[in-house]
């Protein structure tokens, strides 16, 4: 079962449930003989395993389109694939009791309706790619190139990969033969048990190794310490394994996200390019090409164990609320857990429109489940049975989040559309700009062959190019036929690599431009009765109601029939979901008054199932009888298989993700149609219908192959049909723990010779493996409580609550506002060792804010202490305790204190913002598989904090002196990291982001035009700097050739101390009214009026001179300015630290102020400001840049 992005959710949330897989090398000799690798050593992963289950189709389809080397055209290249794929993970696992391959049979009728829909949409994809390319070699040939002829292949439909096709049933014989093969030959199979569960065995694969596991455990003699290991690509298999509460147990699986892997080049080996890329060494198949080509390159992709014991523990701490009293049965809580999954995708039932892995959805269901069920005893789920009461009251609660949800997603939607279309515009302007680069003189100038393949960007290099550049390719000693043939090769690497990006361009609605107009709007008003009437096509509100009630009871059917699937095996091959849609989860009402019952009924056969799922199109896969039911418009089934079908992207972005519409296939006509076909097969044919055992091997010294030689002995005598029908019980002590039962299989059960079905292959000449029938036991449906087995050994616990991730809030809630949830839960977490936190955080706080006071108090001192200050109400003995409290010793302890609290505020600031956030970020890129929301996050983090940083630089002067800055700045470092509070997130999304998004265009337009015009930007700009320079320069030479001839002063007359008073510089000459009675008269050295003694200060600081006149602006009230000048006599501004140095330049400053007044008596009206001699110059300097422009424009 494919769930989407399940996979990567769990290993995002549960990393440490991964382990990487250390695969042994085969070693070469001299000569270059390779020597296999002996799988009966210990496995150098250090973990035993006892049994292997393949589920075959993860192999197959792999070995259909392989991304590591070009696609196989024959049967026989697929199954010699095969093979070396299960050496490969035989060698990784090394099972020491069991080897269990299991192929998918015929599926039940639920799962029918996913299979048929996934054909169609393929082979319609393989029509619309098949005319593309025709298109494409129509294009080349009109251009000149020679393409390769098109091979004929026997795999070119992968929908032969169905059961009772010709290519399962020679893949059933082939890997009998690759049994027999190593069961002979390799001394690490010599000891195992080889089960073959093949396509005519009806089932899933995966199904029918759970059905083995599920069918033995519960019997007397199985070792509940079995290890097992499953491979496969399903997600599915995780919750399989989990259902089966095997403690021992692992999931091998490739490596999904395998950097560079997609685009690995199979001409050179080499990775992060296409074949229609590639410059390096041309590598083709031995006596195809050059004679100097080396080994080919083997890539392969790296394995990992998903350890479900380690998931079980992850699963115990998150399932379950920190807050209640009493803990849950954790087999129970993976069983809910299991059936929560099944709301976010299935292979069964359609995708529920509320719920998105993507959007948080399993986090939204678990942590709903933890808040509605707190007691030990409420559960969703018994085993395979459902409490449909507490099922309701669960998907109520999430029903209640559908329109945020819906809101949310909506505006991202929209959010994503907007950068779509920001995007593409800035790869048009990108365009246009290098197009221009590339055909301009002056701003682009190509230099090389290499430049120019470089900036033509649009289509893959041309072989021509690379072979005239490479000097690893001798092109000189290459023969004429040879070149030519390369070239071919070449061309048809640039076809695929067109054709590849084509049909992706295609796929994306939004760069296609064919999305569909969203008629349903989730989230806005009236959004159910929209959805109900655009997907169900109902008319009115009755017929909307009649509808919801029986799309609940279907879905809710479908609940029940995968649980009971997943747990006891199929319940119903018959029953199947008859719409494509599924419900609201606010529309799973009255689920506790719902009738469920199943029938069990029987498996189709295998032909039936192909007229059920194939299209018309692979109608070569069944026998010709049944070929006209597909393809004749006369067929009573002909309404089956319609030449095309409605896609429903149902708000999706991709081709794949949208709906296949087709008609649901009518179980009664199809069966009725196929009988009257079925007398026309032939033997060969018949056996391909069949319904067959599964086959068990083993080595003629295995302790069972004296069971099966017995067995036959008394069998001999009858016939094939009666020989299945006698069966012989299993004694556990003679297999390894294994129960069931075997009968005599058909024909010879151990041949002295067996023959190879694929070519090239050697016979089995000294054979010592026989075969027989294998039969499950019955399924005991114990009910004994994992943990609780006496034998069980338990691993040793690797899991605490520090490696669990922190809860933040749920998607729909971390909107662009941030607000609290509902509830918040506290839950305690660790701290690392050394580190300051709880009380002793409080108080290192409050010791800062305390000194921060302290000093703020300091520098104010000699303000508190002047009597200015001291209000006259102020008691003798408060005032000794300011004195006190201001004295020298004290004012020491206090700068002390200061000193320590700023020390300790950097520390802090270091630690907490800088170091521990660092090394958080260590520890996430360091990861085995670092999760992406936490790099965002960290990303996000440094971005803001070199933000402040440049910020703090350049504002230092203007915030240093604000109270409490560093110990704010410290707080709002712990903000932005600190788990519960996230406020990186928010501060980034709310301010950064939205500022950037609205400004980036126009930053990158500016980028993209410095990048362009950088080489006339300097030039301008040298010539304004210069230009600004000889100005600056200009004007302080004028300004000290107008201050070397100092007017003389007449000596000062000295006072007493007295009588000097401190003196304030003018910053400004004062407008003054002309009246006489509001004139405010100017004093270089004090600004009192005449009231208060002038006279002794202007002894003090000078002769008097007699005061110039100075025009201003008349007043408009006369009383104003009277007011204007009693404010100034009121308030005296007392300075006692004013330097000498401004006293002695205020004669300057006042011959400038008299030569305005002049000026201005002069000219009392003036027209305009004169002009400076900076204006002047820089007028000039413009006239000389617009003069030396125009004449290089022409």
């Amino acid at each position: 079962m494919g769930v989407p992005s399940f996979y990567r959710w769990l290993i995002q949330r549960y990393p440490l449930i991964i382990q990487e897989v250390i695969e042994e090398e085969p070693h070469e000799v001299n000569g270059g003989v390779t020597i296999p690798i002996d799988t009966s050593k210990p496995n150098p992963n250090g973990y035993e395993y006892d049994n292997l289950y393949l589920d075959m189709n993860g192999i197959i389809h792999p070995c259909f389109h392989p991304e590591d080397k070009p696609s196989p055209t024959t049967f026989t290249e697929v199954f010699q694939c095969m093979f070396d794929y299960i050496d490969r993970l035989f060698v990784m696992v090394r099972p020491r009791k069991l080897l269990f391959m299991a192929i998918d049979g015929v599926a039940p009728r639920a799962k029918m309706n996913q299979q048929r829909a996934r054909r169609f949409k393929a082979a319609k994809d393989a029509a619309e790619a098949a005319a593309e390319e025709e298109q494409l070699r129509g294009e080349f040939e009109r251009e000149g190139k020679k393409l390769p002829p098109k091979v004929d292949s026997q795999v070119f439909d992968s929908n032969v990969i169905t059961p009772g096709t010709e290519f399962m049933s020679t893949l059933s014989f082939a890997l009998r033969y690759y049994i027999h093969v190593r069961l002979n030959s390799d001394p690490g199979w010599k000891n195992i048990k080889v089960i073959l569960s093949d396509a005519n065995v009806p089932g899933e694969g995966e199904h029918k190794i759970m059905s083995y596991i599920r069918c033995n455990k519960n019997h007397p003699g199985y070792n509940p310490n079995t290890h097992h290991c499953l491979y496969g690509l399903d997600a599915d298999l995780i919750m399989l394994s989990l259902a089966t509460h095997e403690i021992h147990f692992s999931i091998l699986r490739e490596v999904v996200f395998f950097p560079g892997e997609e685009d690995r080049c199979f001409l050179c080996g080499q990775v992060g390019h296409r074949a229609a890329d590639c410059e390096g060494n041309l590598k083709r198949k031995a006596g195809e090409m050059l004679d100097n080509t080396e080994a080919d390159v083997v890539v392969k992709k790296p394995y990992e164990f998903v350890n479900i014991w380690i998931l079980r523990e992850y699963l115990e701490h998150d399932m379950q609320n920190p807050n209640q009293q009493s803990k849950k049965n954790l087999d129970r809580l993976i069983d809910d857990f299991i059936f929560i999954c099944f709301f976010v995708g299935n292979d069964f039932l359609p995708h529920m429109p509320t719920l998105e892995i993507r959007e948080g959805a399993i986090e939204l269901l678990m942590s709903v489940y933890k808040n509605k069920f707190r007691s030990a005893k409420k559960y969703l789920t018994d085993s395979s049975k459902l409490n449909l009461r507490n099922v309701e009251r669960f998907i109520k609660a999430v029903g209640t989040y559908e329109n945020q949800i819906f809101q949310k997603r909506a505006q991202v939607q929209q959010r994503q559309s907007g950068r779509f279309i920001r995007d593409k515009a800035r790869e048009k302007a990108r365009d246009s700009v290098q197009a221009s680069r590339q055909f301009s003189g002056k701003l682009v100038q190509l230099d090389s062959l290499d430049e120019v393949s470089d900036s033509l960007h649009s289509s893959p290099p041309r072989k021509y190019l690379r072979l005239s550049l490479d000097n690893n390719i001798g092109v000189a000693n290459v023969e004429t036929e040879n070149s030519f043939k390369a070239e071919e090769l070449d061309n048809g690497e640039d076809l695929k690599f067109k054709l590849k990006k084509l049909l992706r361009d295609k796929s994306d609605v939004f760069s296609s431009g064919k999305g569909e107009q969203d008629k349903v709007k989730l989230g806005a008003t009236g959004w159910r009765e929209r959805y109900y009437e655009e997907k169900f096509t109902a008319k009115s509100a009755e017929e909307m109601e009649l509808i919801r009630r029986d799309v609940v009871l279907k879905y809710t059917e479908g609940l029940c029939w995968i649980m009971h699937y997943y747990y006891h095996g199929v319940c119903s091959w018959n029953w199947f979901y008859p719409y494509h849609y599924a419900p609201f989860a606010s529309d799973l009402k009255g689920l506790e008054s719902l009738d469920i019952k199943f029938e069990l009924g029987s498996p189709f056969k295998p032909f039936n199932q192909l007229l059920a799922v194939l299209p018309s199109a692979s109608a070569h896969a069944l026998p010709e009888c049944y070929r006209t039911l597909m393809t004749d418009p006369a067929s009573p089934i002909a309404d089956f298989y319609p030449a095309d079908f409605e896609i429903d992207m149902n708000g999706k972005r991709y081709s794949w993700q949208g709906i296949s519409k087709l008609p649901f296939v009518d179980e009664r006509r199809l069966l009725e149609a196929a009988t009257l076909v079925e007398k026309s097969l032939t033997n060969e044919e018949i056996r391909r219908n069949s319904v067959l055992f599964d086959m068990l091997f083993v080595v003629a010294s295995h302790p069972l192959a004296e069971l099966i030689r017995s067995l036959n002995s008394r069998t001999n005598n009858l016939s094939n049909e009666e020989r299945a029908t006698i069966i012989e019980k299993i004694d556990p002590g003679l297999s390894d723990g294994m129960n069931g039962y075997i009968a005599s299989c058909g024909g010879d059960s151990q041949p002295p010779c067996f023959s190879s079905p694929v070519e090239g292959m050697e016979d089995v000449l000294a054979n010592h493996v026989i075969c027989a029938i294998y039969k499950l036991p019955d399924d005991i449906r114990g009910s004994e409580i994992t943990h609780q087995i006496p034998t069980l050994k338990i691993p040793k616990k690797t899991i605490h609550l520090v490696d669990l991730k922190a809860e933040g809030l749920l998607w729909h809630e971390d909107g662009d506002r941030r607000r609290a949830p509902p509830k918040v839960k506290k839950i305690k977490r660790y701290n690392p060792e050394g580190s300051i936190s709880g009380n002793r955080l409080g108080k290192a706080a409050h010791k800062l804010v305390l000194q921060t006071i302290n000093a703020q108090l300091d520098n104010n001192a000699d303000i508190l202490l002047s009597p200015e200050f001291s209000p006259p109400t102020v008691s003798a003995s408060h005032y000794r305790r300011t004195q006190l409290f201001f004295s020298p010793n004290y004012n020491f302890l206090r700068r002390f204190f200061k000193m320590i609290g700023s020390f300790l505020t950097r520390g802090l600031v270091m630690v907490l913002g800088y170091a521990y956030p660092a090394y958080e970020c260590y520890k996430t890129v360091e990861k085995n598989r670092p999760e992406i929301e936490q790099l965002r996050f960290w990303c996000q983090y440094w971005i803001l904090v070199a933000c402040l940083t440049v910020f703090e630089r350049v504002g230092d002067a203007f915030v240093s002196w604000v109270p409490m800055y560093s110990e704010a700045k410290l707080a709002f470092f712990i903000y932005l990291w600190y788990p519960k509070t996230r406020g990186t997130t928010y501060v980034y999304e709310s301010f950064f982001r939205p500022y950037l998004s609205q400004h980036e265009n126009d930053i990158d337009h500016s980028l993209l035009e410095l990048r362009t015009r950088a080489g006339d930007m300097a030039v301008i700009y040298w010539q304004r700097v210069a230009s600004y320079g000889q100005t600056r320069i200009l004007e302080i030479l004028q300004y000290v050739a107008a201050q070397s001839t100092p007017r003389p002063q007449p000596p000062q007359k000295r006072g007493g101390r007295a009588n000097q008073a401190p003196a304030k510089p003018k910053k400004a000459p004062v407008p003054q009214p002309e009246s006489e009675e509001a004139s405010l008269p100017s004093s270089p050295s004090s600004s009192s009026s005449e009231n208060e003694g002038n006279e002794p200060t202007r002894k003090a600081s000078g002769p008097s001179r007699p005061r110039p006149t100075v025009t201003s602006v008349p007043a408009a009230d006369p009383k104003n300015a009277t007011q204007i000048a009693q404010k100034s006599v009121a308030s005296p501004i007392v300075n006692p630290t004013q330097s000498t140095s401004q006293v002695e330049t205020e004669p300057m400053q006042i011959e400038e102020v008299e030569g305005e007044a002049e000026s201005g008596n002069e000219n009392p009206n003036p027209e305009g400001p004169k002009e400076t001699v900076m204006e002047e110059t820089i007028r000039m300097t413009r006239g000389r840049l617009r003069k030396t422009r125009s004449e290089e424009s022409r």
